[in-house]
């Protein structure tokens, strides 16, 4: 499922989130965690490097296929015909509609804070679902060299303009591989 986050109703919706664990008797094992909610995410990008992400997520489940309720199985990976990635050749920069010369890095954080520690005492050994308890940041970092004073004049300014970064990949990602 694709979630939006920020869009419609408060940023509570849930993902299921799985992933592999290889044991040694040659067995694999998939860990699921049913009803994650997303709590952060960054993306990142240097100059000669690709398009990095980190994503944080509070989760109140984590099944096997040999727990009590029982988790799925593995899943069968699927990936992406090609092997394209965002290089720094991809991000594009602009402030007040014009090209911003200089920045060889950027990285911008999304967070929500979140209440994730609900337990009450109604015999249950589980928390609630995480619910919003905050304003939802974004905050950001721009490296660089000092290229000219423009860019810097307009921060010092105080006035107000649109900061825009662009990561467009050159080859479109198709919503069944998400």
């Amino acid at each position: 499922s694709t979630f939006n986050v920020g869009l419609g109703a408060a940023p509570t919706k849930s993902a299921t989130i799985q992933f592999n664990k290889p044991q040694t008797n040659d067995g694999d094992l998939a860990f699921t965690y049913p009803g994650s909610v997303l709590t952060s995410a960054e993306f990142s990008m240097e100059t000669r490097g690709v398009l990095m992400s980190t994503w944080n997520w509070v989760s109140k489940d984590d099944t096997t296929p040999s727990t009590t309720p029982a988790g799925a199985a593995l899943a069968t990976a699927s990936y992406a015909a090609s092997d394209d990635v965002w290089a720094h050749q991809d991000t594009t920069l602009t402030y007040a509609a014009g090209a911003v010369p200089g920045v060889t890095g950027v990285s911008l954080t999304w967070t929500q804070p979140v209440a994730d520690g609900r337990f009450f005492l109604d015999g249950s050994a589980t928390r609630a679902k995480p619910i919003p308890n905050a304003v939802a940041t974004v905050t950001g970092t721009l490296s660089g060299e000092f290229y000219n004073d423009d860019f810097y004049n307009a921060f010092r300014s105080g006035a107000f303009a649109a900061l825009v970064v662009t990561f467009a990949g050159p080859t479109a990602i198709e919503a069944s591989n998400f």
